[in-house]
């Protein structure tokens, strides 16, 4: 008798927990906070930042949002919000010049936005985002395969925002599932799943401004370690990379 109550109960603790674990992974969340919250937050974590104004909250999905600021010595940053353990958390804070691209895991595939806050707004009218892979020719033991190159763009206008936020298009993440690892019976390639595709961008200047619009990326960054960003690279006009 005491074994089979040991036993009950044992079963009522794993079930205890995990309830717990599925109220706490997907309750739905609580009322994002105040700008005034937000700063506060922003500012204990990461000193650095300095917020000033809030410029917006924008929410990627349900359970992530980015915050664009500014600071008190002008820098144009971004923190990015996840919805955690039953509370909204800062997951990273930056003041980059350069477009990101936020890698948020999905249980059925991963989501890829890019993010940006710059203060080039006087000189750019619109960002080409490009999705690429080079052709390439594999030969090995007298067999060849043939991988044929991948060039998607979409243009965006900033409608003269410092800041913004481009989920990649459908057909983006398609090609992204469908460009596996290659292998067969005499190869195999053990690059993660889309890994051979690269994500790029380019920031058009607006009429009578002189090209290139010098983009550094030297600002600071604080990183919980709970979030995945991506550096795409930047194309420039002409570039060898590009199919144009």
């Amino acid at each position: 008798m005491k074994k089979r109550k040991g036993m009950f109960a044992l079963l009522v603790v794993v079930i205890g927990i995990i309830g717990l674990f599925f109220y706490s992974s997907y309750s739905k969340p609580a009322p994002f906070p105040t700008e005034e919250a937000l700063k506060k937050d922003i500012n204990e974590t990461f000193p650095e930042a300095s917020v000033k104004t809030i410029q917006d909250i924008i929410h990627v999905d349900e359970r992530h949002i980015v915050v664009p600021f500014i600071s008190l010595n002008k820098y144009y940053g971004l923190s990015y919000w996840i919805w955690k353990k039953n509370k909204w958390r800062v997951a990273e804070v930056d003041n980059r010049e350069e477009p990101m691209i936020w890698k948020i895991e999905d249980r059925k595939r991963p989501k890829y936005v890019y993010v940006w806050n710059i203060f080039h707004k006087n000189k750019v009218d619109s960002f080409t985002f490009y999705l690429t892979r080079q052709r390439d020719y594999i030969t090995w033991d007298r067999k060849s395969l043939y991988v044929p190159p991948v060039q998607m763009t979409e243009k965006v206008l900033l409608h003269n925002k410092t800041y913004g936020v481009f989920p990649i298009p459908e057909d983006w993440s398609a090609i992204k599932d469908y460009a596996r690892p290659v292998q067969t019976d005499w190869l195999f390639s053990n690059e993660e799943d889309g890994d051979s595709l690269n994500f790029g961008w380019r920031p058009n200047a607006k009429p009578g401004v002189k090209e290139p619009i010098d983009f550094t990326n030297n600002g600071e960054s604080f990183s919980t370690g709970d979030i995945i960003l991506l550096f795409p690279e930047l194309l420039e006009k002409g570039s060898r990379d590009l199919y144009e």
